[in-house]
């Protein structure tokens, strides 16, 4: 039963077809890094060996790029061309004058009414964006949860075989570490993730599309991503990348 249902899998990676969304189980989605200048960190990252998957300019001046992976995680490369035209692409313009580069930590897998009711719960105040290809759910810019969003896709997510091959032979997120307080840990609890202590006693939450390590609040404005590591599934290797 296992052998048959990896090699669905299989299939449909190198096929470029969708996998089945994961049900009821959080995970990351994406990370998105804030670049002064998109070019230079696409030939970084080229240059680390990643193949990039080259986004779009959209009509509020965002402009992105994308390392993808074979569990359907991604790290977005973001930054913007011209002046910002909407309040997105001005909350993007912000960060980047207040030299913020790691923004957002993109969480999905639970359906919006469970992420709703976990929110509610703990009297958090959030914002729904709903749209014809994924619903938002967000927080206001100087929310403890400012950095964190989750999405529910509602098209199927394709990446073909060579936006997931890296000549360096990374082929995942490892683990984020980003800042959070108290909150944040019991929300991911209430979430059911599997966590426990680090080497230095910070909480580290498991998923199936890596690991979420809460650190300390230090930045009191807006709460940051501070690290990412990329990892191999079958070698011990790691590259991090801080996104101080």
């Amino acid at each position: 039963m296992w052998f048959t249902l990896r090699l669905k899998i299989l299939l449909l990676i190198a096929t470029g077809m969708p996998l089945p969304t994961f049900s009821q189980e959080l995970v990351i989605d994406h990370v998105i890094s804030i670049n002064t200048n998109l070019n230079e960190a696409i030939d970084d990252f080229s240059k680390k060996g990643f193949s990039i998957k080259q986004g779009r300019l959209h009509e509020n001046g965002l402009i992105n790029a994308h390392i993808k992976f074979h569990n359907y995680s991604s790290f977005e490369l973001m930054s913007i061309e011209g002046e910002p035209k909407d309040a997105i692409a001005k909350e993007y313009d912000s960060l980047i004058k207040d030299g913020i580069k790691g923004a957002y930590l993109a969480f999905t897998g639970l359906t919006r009414n469970r992420i709703e009711s976990e929110l509610n719960t703990l009297g958090i105040r959030y914002y729904v964006t709903p749209g014809k290809l994924w619903t938002y759910i967000s927080f206001p810019s100087k929310s403890e949860f400012a950095h964190i969003f989750f999405i529910n896709y509602h098209i199927d997510q394709r990446f073909s075989v060579d936006e997931i091959t890296h000549s360096n032979g990374f082929d995942k997120i490892k683990n984020l570490k980003i800042e959070g307080t108290q909150t944040l840990i019991k929300l991911l609890e209430n979430f059911d993730l599997k966590s426990e202590k680090d080497t230095q006693g910070f909480v580290e939450f498991q998923t199936r599309t890596g690991s979420v390590t809460i650190m300390p609040l230090t930045h009191i404005e807006r709460p940051r991503i501070k690290e990412v590591i990329f990892g191999k599934q079958n070698a011990n290797d790691t590259l991090k990348i801080s996104l101080n």
